[in-house]
């Protein structure tokens, strides 16, 4: 199946010989729903001149208002021995796109083709309608806070590792689990709808743990390694971000960390209970509308050059939680270090929560 990213244009092209309008027909729903029995939306085009027959359509921002990241996760963390679960179903959405010309008797259906649709975007380079495939994460070595308290309770969303969010796709994927502290093993199919695979068996929590994505034949798509962090100096800062496949990515900042609040207010001047007598316990100025919002400042602790790719998905992000809370990034400019120029690679960023510290929703 094609997927579609929609921070980026998804252009369908219709130019068809004889043509003299086009339609485009859009079907969209999330899964947990039915699909529609009419378009969601119909754009026309009239075709630009008798020489320029092709018209075309950016399909993005339509989707984009389907897809929503206010929920995490849909439920708790799977229970034995399931460690598999499916994608919270907000996060993206069923399309399908129907092609129509008219050559002047009415619309004829050219085609007819199902999508899947995450928030994510594509890099210029790889240029137009870029397709990620069926994993959406970047293969790597991954650093989890062990907090010694086990494998216990809502694992995967509460404390440990990010999920790879992978499409089955009839390709009969499963996943396998390797403990490299143990050798230990333990292999899970993956569900037929768009899964969230924890890059640890919870079992596992704990331990170093290679997880491998195999297809049927047993060939190796993608592998991920697990890394716990125990002993932590600093406060351990837990970062969650869309990345650029559209799927929250965990990461956490290991070094360092600061917290500021900054306060706003509006003031008048304040009329005196009495011009011949007033206390002076009044004051000339009166502030109003107090409130203030709440930052945090952190370090990533000792990191690897590939990690520059992590921090460029999240200066893009438009949606970030800082231990739980919304936020947004306001280190706006960042240098991607390289091993040979910088020996030790720290990256420092300011985040702030996006919410007034005294409560106003009204």
């Amino acid at each position: 199946m094609i997927n579609i990213f929609t921070r980026s244009p998804f252009i369908v092209e219709i130019d068809e010989t004889g043509q003299l309008s086009t339609t485009v027909k859009l079907y969209i729903w999330n899964n947990g729903a039915s699909q529609p029995t009419d378009a969601t939306y119909t754009l026309t085009k009239l075709i630009p001149s008798s020489n320029v027959t092709a018209t075309y359509y950016d399909v993005s921002n339509y989707i984009r208002e389907f897809i929503s990241f206010n929920k995490v996760n849909d439920g708790t963390y799977p229970s034995f021995p399931t460690n598999i679960g499916n994608s919270e179903r907000t996060q993206f959405t069923n399309v399908i796109i129907e092609r129509y010309k008219n050559t002047g008797a009415g619309d004829v259906l050219v085609d007819t083709t199902t999508y899947l649709a995450f928030d994510g975007y594509t890099p210029y380079e790889n240029g137009s309608n870029y397709d990620y495939g069926d994993i959406h994460l970047a293969e790597g070595t991954y650093y989890y806070y062990d907090d010694g308290q086990g494998a216990l309770g809502n694992l995967e969303y509460d404390r440990a590792v990010t999920s790879v969010r992978v499409l089955e796709d009839a390709l009969q994927l499963t996943a396998y689990y390797t403990n490299l502290d143990t050798a230990a093993t333990y292999s899970e199919a993956i569900l037929a709808e768009p899964s969230n695979v924890p890059l640890i068996y919870k079992n596992y929590y704990g331990n170093s743990v290679r997880l491998e994505i195999k297809d049927a034949s047993l060939n190796v798509l993608a592998t991920y390694v697990s890394v716990p962090v125990t002993d932590c100096k600093y406060t351990v800062n837990r970062i969650d971000f869309v990345n650029k496949y559209g799927a929250y990515q965990r990461e956490f900042f290991f070094g360092a960390s600061y917290d500021y609040v900054d306060s706003t207010s509006k003031e008048f001047m304040n009329k005196q209970t009495s011009l011949s007598n007033y206390s002076t316990n009044e004051g000339q100025m009166k502030e109003f509308n107090i409130n203030g919002v709440k930052r945090i400042k952190v370090n990533t602790g000792w990191v690897e050059e590939n990690y520059k790719e992590t921090i460029e998905e999240m200066l893009m992000s438009e949606k970030i939680l800082v231990n739980g809370y919304p936020a947004k990034l306001t280190t706006k400019n960042v240098e991607k270090y390289k091993n040979i120029n910088t020996k030790q690679i720290n990256y420092e960023l300011d985040f702030t929560y996006n919410y007034q510290l005294i409560n106003s929703v009204s």
